[in-house]
Parts: structure tokens; C-alpha cells; sequence
């Protein structure tokens, strides 16, 4: 999935299709759709996903961004499906 500012997230390769260098062709071709489009990619790896981290920091097609040496990280927030929907049936059912 690719956002509105380049920003590549939720890539996702099955475990039984994992270390076949699947993951690694994904990025680089989205990068260069990315690229003749004027666009400049960027990922962004949950910080559990210690392996795709690591070779990420070592590709030299990523560079990661440091805020005094120490990557940025974002933080997500979702909300969860069940607690969105009651809040939406207690607004019908309270008239708002």
C-alpha cells in the first residue's frame, strides 16, 4: 500500500513465500514506479519487524531518517473496530 506522500506501508509477504527476495523486487519496483513519477518513496517497519528493520539499514536503497542518531519513529494510532461501532450506535440511538 502506497499513501498519498509516498509513504509505503503494510507490505505484507506471506511466511511461506518469505526469504525468496519477493519482498525486497516488491519495493524496489514500486520505488520505480515512484520515481518516474516525480515521487520520492519512503517506508515505513513497525519496530517488532526486527528482521525487515535490519535489512532495511543495510539495503543501499533505504536511508533511514535519524533525529540525533536515533531513528524517527511514528506512532499509529487505530481504532478498534468494535469501540468505533458502538460509539456510531450510541450516537443514532442518543439522536446526534
Amino acid at each position: 500500500m502506497i499513501n498519498l506522500v509516498s509513504l509505503f506501508n503494510h507490505l505484507y509477504t506471506l511466511p511461506e513465500h518469505r526469504e525468496k527476495g519477493l519482498g525486497n523486487a516488491t519495493e524496489r519496483d514500486l520505488s520505480k514506479k515512484c520515481i518516474r513519477l516525480g515521487i520520492t518513496p519512503c517506508k515505513t517497519v513497525e519496530t517488532f519487524n526486527t528482521e525487515v528493520l535490519k535489512s532495511s539499514n543495510r539495503s543501499p536503497y533505504w536511508t533511514r531518517w535519524d533525529d540525533e542518531g536515533k531513528p524517527i519513529e511514528y506512532i499509529y494510532m487505530v481504532q478498534e473496530y468494535e469501540k468505533r461501532f458502538e460509539m456510531e450506535k450510541n450516537k443514532i440511538e442518543n439522536g446526534h
